[in-house]
C-alpha cells in the first residue's frame, strides 16, 4: 500500500465502484462522477471502469438511456 493508503493499482478505486453499485447505486454514481471529474484526468482504464459503474448505477436507478450512454462511453474508453 502507498503512503496515501491506496494499493498499487490505479483501478482499485474504480473497481470498488463495480462492487458498490449493486448495493448502493446512488453512492456509486456519485463517486464515479467525482472520479471522472478529477484533474488531472484519471488513467483511461480507471475512467472506463468508472463509466461502467455509472452506467450500471443509472440502469439500477431507472435511467436507462443515460445508463446506456455511460456504458457506451465505458466501451469507447476501454
Amino acid at each position: 500500500m502507498s503512503e496515501s493508503g491506496r494499493s498499487g493499482s490505479d483501478t482499485t478505486e474504480a473497481g470498488y465502484l463495480l462492487v458498490l453499485v449493486h448495493s448502493r447505486p446512488a453512492d456509486a454514481l456519485s463517486r464515479a462522477r467525482a472520479l471522472l471529474a478529477r484533474r488531472p484526468a484519471v488513467p483511461v482504464a480507471e475512467a472506463a471502469l468508472a463509466h461502467q459503474a455509472a452506467g450500471i448505477a443509472l440502469r439500477e436507478l431507472g435511467h436507462f438511456d443515460d445508463g446506456l450512454a455511460e456504458l457506451r462511453q465505458a466501451l469507447w474508453s476501454a
